[in-house]
């Protein structure tokens, strides 16, 4: 089998010491024989197609700054003979220029030292935010904690990345560790990874991620923290959300096929120690605890808001708390949501009690998801969640977690996925069609409706995956071209409205 080694005919061997410059394909693969550094205010660019093999247990220290830019077609390899001690940041100075990975795959990333050197198995980023790593394939890394990422005082961006089998020795955070951070964590993919968030005293965004068939512990963990967990699919998982101490906003998540193998109690989210998480519009379902809290577990002086949420199809093999399981210290409030079996079948661990906490606006009616067994949680149409939950006192995203618009026509549904059942969707579909091209784009994209008589006032927004508006135009042809040059790549989600109704929703990716 072929490997890259220092025989190849046109390797470039780096000695350990100091590097920057420019490392070109024609120079590929570039073996790295020792710790190297990119000093401060100098810069390393590395172009698609390289591939970087530490030969031995080496480490990448950054005090200065590193554009290594791939393709999708072409990727960037960090790669090593056995393992490696990944990209540190260690001691670099927060004036600094910005750092930038994309299209990059980091592999057998291995911080099995001590102290500092136990931590962050692809990157160990302290006290440093201008990071953006989005694109990239993060697969077996290993560390004590942060076996992809370890991030410390730090808010690096991490979006649209792949991560798999990345391991945390210490149990916690596979795919990312975040110690006093606040990183953005939006669209990546992260599944068989050890734990694959962990938040400790610490205020990320977790937003658009799909986190599945995690191997060990809770698939997002949070104690003293207070994350925004949005939009997310969490499946198939030992535990979905662990909060402890904390009160983060968990809003429009998908939370199904968890099971609580490891703790017993809360498959789906489990509350502990004066933890005041607001869970809003999520759809927590077939989740299956082994003895208490199949969709909802709390105690000890926590007390979740719960708003506009399916809980439904959960499981206990004694049916003790299917749905939710809490004790005498706890009192959660219910406002709007489905909750199969009502109050009437929460139960408490600690003593047989009937639950008197504020229980308004409920239903206990099935969801009637459009398949459940495929994991789609839709609802179909004749749901009686559509348009049943209430918006009062409580800020929601502008879109759920497929693009829909999340309040539509001053309406909102029960559970995590808008259907937009009145109005919007019939006049999308059969008066208003658009068509964006190309798309993708890295440069201009072209708006077109098949429509001439355009309703007055029509305006086009975009949005990127945190809900934040992007661009903002006014339509007045059939036919716009739109300049994406100040957009950095991602997906953008795109509203046309005029000035009653959205009459078109989707998406866009910019390169």
């Amino acid at each position: 089998m072929f490997r890259f080694s220092s025989q190849n005919l046109f390797a470039t061997n780096i000695p350990a010491g100091n590097v920057y410059g420019h490392w070109i394909q024609a120079g590929s693969p570039y073996l790295v024989l020792g710790n190297i550094t990119i000093p401060q205010d100098s810069l390393l660019q590395i172009d698609d197609g390289v591939v970087v093999e530490f030969q031995g247990h080496y480490q990448l220290h950054v005090l200065g700054r590193i554009l290594a830019l791939g393709t999708a077609g072409n990727l960037i390899t960090f790669t090593a003979l056995s393992n490696w001690w990944g990209i540190r940041y260690d001691a670099i100075l927060s004036a600094q220029d910005s750092s930038l990975f994309m299209y990059c795959k980091f592999e057998k990333g291995n911080a099995n030292g001590t102290g500092n050197y136990q931590l962050g198995g692809a990157f160990f980023i302290p006290y440093f935010s201008k990071i953006r790593v989005e694109n990239c394939t993060i697969s077996n890394n290993s560390a004590y904690y942060g076996g992809a990422f370890y991030c410390d005082h730090a808010n690096p961006k991490i979006i649209g990345n792949t991560f798999s089998n990345n391991t945390a020795t210490g149990s916690y955070g596979g795919g990312i560790y975040c110690w006093y951070s606040s990183p953005v964590i939006a669209n990546n993919i992260m599944t068989y990874n050890v734990s694959s968030i962990c938040c400790k005293y610490s205020s990320p965004v977790i937003r658009g991620n799909s986190v599945t068939y995690t191997t060990a512990n809770p698939a997002i963990y949070c104690e003293y923290s207070s994350p925004s967990i949005i939009n997310n699919i969490i499946s198939h998982n030992p535990m979905g959300i662990y909060i402890d101490n904390s009160s983060p906003n968990v809003i429009g998540n998908v939370i199904t096929y968890n099971t609580s193998a490891g703790t017993d109690y809360g498959a789906g989210i489990r509350c502990r120690f004066n933890s005041f998480p607001q869970i809003i519009n999520n759809t927590i379902a077939n989740n299956t605890a082994l003895i208490y809290g199949g969709g909802l577990y709390t105690d000890f002086n926590s007390s979740p808001l719960v708003k506009n949420t399916i809980l439904w199809g959960n499981y206990v093999p004694n049916n003790q708390g299917t749905q939710l399981a809490l004790d005498q210290t706890s009192f959660p409030t219910f406002y709007n949501c489905d909750i199969q079996g009502g109050s009437a079948a929460f139960y408490y661990y600690d003593a047989p009690n009937t639950f008197t906490g504020t229980y308004i606006n409920n239903i206990d009616s099935d969801p009637i998801f459009i398949n459940a067994s495929g994991n789609n949680f839709s609802l179909q149409a004749t749901s009686l969640c559509i348009n049943a939950g209430d918006t009062t006192g409580i800020t929601l995203p502008l879109t759920d977690l497929a693009g829909s618009p999340r309040v539509c026509n001053n309406d909102v549904e029960i559970g995590a996925y808008e259907i937009c059942a009145t109005g919007i969707q019939d006049f999308s579909l059969s008066k208003l069609r658009t068509i964006f091209y190309p798309n993708p784009s890295d440069e201009n994209v072209t708006l077109e409706i098949s429509r001439d008589n355009l309703p007055k006032n029509l305006k086009l927004q975009l949005t990127n995956v945190l809900g934040e508006y992007a661009k903002q135009i006014i339509v007045q042809d059939s036919k716009t071209t739109i300049s994406l040059h100040e957009m950095t790549s991602g997906i953008y989600f795109y509203q046309l409205s005029d000035d009653k109704d959205i009459l078109s929703t989707g998406k866009i990716i910019v390169e």
